[in-house]
């Protein structure tokens, strides 16, 4: 490694503090608010395991996922009427960005996987899940995560 060199550390996977069960199609879940002033992360990685529920998704649907984005007193730039803890979101998104789809399978009780790099998230942060499958996706809680991994620039 030279002198001068830029970077790119990674932060310590972590998961998002989101309730992901039960979620009905046509209705999603908010993350709690993520604080990035301290860390300053200007990008970060989003990894999302879902799993189906006992019925089978629809062939050709997505689990869709969208990035808030919040001012340093917790405002949301994009309103779309989201709060900064995990809740329930009865209406999809139209401000809030949309990072990314797992597209799916006609499979029932399988799990699905996403990846997703966010430039810029700002100083605080959320994720918004909604669920456009067709059916509920899995009862139980264990079956999903969502996690995050800050990406920091460091020159050496």
């Amino acid at each position: 490694m030279a002198i001068g060199d830029v970077l790119e550390t990674f932060g310590t996977p972590t998961a998002l503090t989101i309730t992901l069960t039960s979620i009905a199609n046509g209705a999603g879940r908010l993350a709690a608010q993520i604080d990035n002033t301290s860390v300053r992360a200007p990008k970060i990685r989003i990894a999302a395991r879902v799993k189906s529920g006992a019925a089978a998704p629809t062939v050709g649907s997505v689990y869709r996922f969208y990035v808030v984005r919040y001012d340093t007193h917790g405002t949301a730039y994009a309103d779309d009427g989201l709060g900064a803890a995990d809740a329930a979101v009865a209406t999809e998104p139209v401000a809030a960005w949309e990072i990314g789809t797992i597209p799916l399978t006609a499979s029932a009780n399988t799990s699905f996987y996403g990846c997703w790099v966010v430039p810029d998230p700002g100083p605080k942060w959320s994720l918004v899940f909604w669920n456009a499958s067709g059916q509920t996706i899995s009862t139980t809680e264990g079956d999903h995560f969502i996690h995050y991994e800050t990406r920091i620039i460091q020159v050496q």
